[in-house]
């Protein structure tokens, strides 16, 4: 039995090495991939004899280390002699003394000779094929002595010899690279150039968080009533009353998809990864429209512009009044209601007709409750924002829009119906979220109309 075991690990030993030279050998061959799967797809089996228990588990501990580090290899991870060195330190942790056996140092040296001349293979294989000449060819054979003699040994014989033609020059008209039109080969952007997309801005400065549930509730109170009041020594005191109601927001899902042949993803640099991004943003854009617009029927989300209010204010009045008086207007109407907007969006036209207004001499006109670059009103930020249409503007406390995510954001690929044998593959991003705006916190946003409220504030001279 004992010496079964040992006939068994000496045979393990070779096998060993037979690993290491193959990995020495054919990762540089031409095509390393399919050379290893040969080689760990063998059965465990040497000279008759099966490897099974502690020999066997040591043989396919080595065998993982070996393929692990040449798949590494392999995709330029790490270097030819991290990956032996890899090997070797699994080796010395197993204690295999493999250079103290004779028979192995032999088996060594022939592997090594094999791996050797792999590489000399593959050197060759990757310079181009040089053809001479026919008058070389011509000169090369009659010069060969062999070819001279055999013509002295049979006078009278033709003289037969073998031509190769010449190698033609590569040339841009006559060489072209099976994935590219371009000669020569091009650099590449890692990125793809597309239409520029509008901006989103509304995750800046809204309350952002995440979810555990799809279902949100709070509670908030109404029908306030009563008050506190100062009273005399005895006096009956004052009572509030007020009634409390739940709200709830739910979930909506955004998605998108799009089906791929298998080839287009194979074959453009980068493909899988541009996907994504892009895949991505399509779902952001269609968020911040619906954060904005949406009319929150059957899957959509209820947007800001739909809970906002109106400007309503008849008490604020002026001369010849402008754009930035009616944002004025606008922020003064949200103070009297005490909130306290922080953000005020407008299209970038009327942005530029706001800074380039100018007095009959020439000169600019900025109201003195503006920045001189005119980003602050009143204490208030302005942005610009194409999501706004032009000769409107979107005013508020932007801390008061709540967006909760549920499910964050996933690119998920597969197959449906026939796509396998057709090779295609659908691609599909989705995200879950929600949106709200409390019902007393409603006032802090005023979707305006630079006409309307500029109308409203003019000052009618008598």
């Amino acid at each position: 039995m004992k010496k079964l075991k040992e006939k068994r690990l000496k045979k393990l030993m070779i096998l060993s090495v037979i690993l290491i030279g193959i990995i020495a050998g054919l990762s540089f061959a031409t095509n390393p991939e399919k050379a290893f799967g040969a080689t760990t797809s063998m059965a465990i089996v040497v000279g008759g004899v099966t490897l099974e228990g502690k020999e066997e588990a040591m043989y396919k501990a080595l065998a993982d280390t070996i393929e692990k580090a040449k798949e590494k290899y392999d995709k330029e991870y790490i270097t030819e002699q991290k990956m032996l060195d890899t090997i070797a330190a699994k080796i010395k942790e197993m204690k295999l003394n493999l250079a103290d056996d004779e028979e192995f140092k032999k088996l060594n040296v022939v592997i090594e000779k094999q791996g050797l001349e792999i590489v000399a293979l593959k050197d060759a294989g990757s310079k181009p094929p040089v053809f001479k000449s026919f008058e070389e060819q011509i000169n090369d054979q009659i010069k060969e002595k062999s070819l001279m003699d055999a013509i002295k040994a049979a006078p009278g014989q033709k003289l037969k010899i073998e031509l190769k033609a010449a190698n033609i020059p590569i040339t841009t008209a006559n060489a072209v690279n099976p994935a590219s039109s371009y000669i020569p080969m091009p650099t590449m952007d890692s990125g793809w150039d597309r239409a520029p997309r509008n901006a989103r801005f509304l995750r800046s400065f809204a309350s952002v968080a995440t979810t555990t549930s799809p279902l949100h509730v709070w509670a908030e109170k109404y029908n306030e009533q009563g008050d506190a009041e100062f009273i005399g020594e005895g006096d009956l005191k004052p009572m509030i009353s007020f009634q409390v109601r739940t709200r709830d927001s739910k979930a909506k899902k955004i998605a998108v998809g799009a089906k791929f042949t298998t080839e287009t993803m194979q074959d453009i640099p980068n493909f899988v990864a541009e996907l994504k991004s892009e895949i991505l943003e399509v779902v952001d854009i269609k968020e911040e429209s619906d954060l904005l617009n949406g009319d929150g029927l059957g899957d959509n989300l209820l947007g800001v512009i739909q809970q906002s209010t109106t400007y309503v204010l008849t008490t604020v009045l002026t001369k010849e009044a402008n754009n930035f008086d009616a944002i004025k207007a606008a922020i003064t109407q949200l103070f009297t209601l005490n909130q306290i907007p922080n953000v005020v969006f407008v299209n970038p036209i009327d942005k530029a007709n706001m800074e380039l207004s100018k007095a009959s001499d020439g000169h600019y006109i900025l109201p003195p409750f503006s920045t001189a670059d005119g980003t602050i009103i009143s204490g208030i930020r302005v942005v610009e924002s194409n999501s706004v249409a032009v000769g409107k503007f979107l005013l508020g406390d932007w801390t008061k829009l709540n967006i909760r995510d549920y499910i964050a954001f996933e690119i998920t690929l597969g197959w449906e119906n026939d796509d396998f044998t057709k090779n295609l593959v659908t691609v599909l991003g989705e995200k879950r979220l929600m949106s709200y705006i409390k019902e007393h916190q409603k006032s802090a946003f005023l979707y305006g109309d630079f006409a309307t409220i500029k109308a409203a504030i003019e000052e009618v001279v008598a």
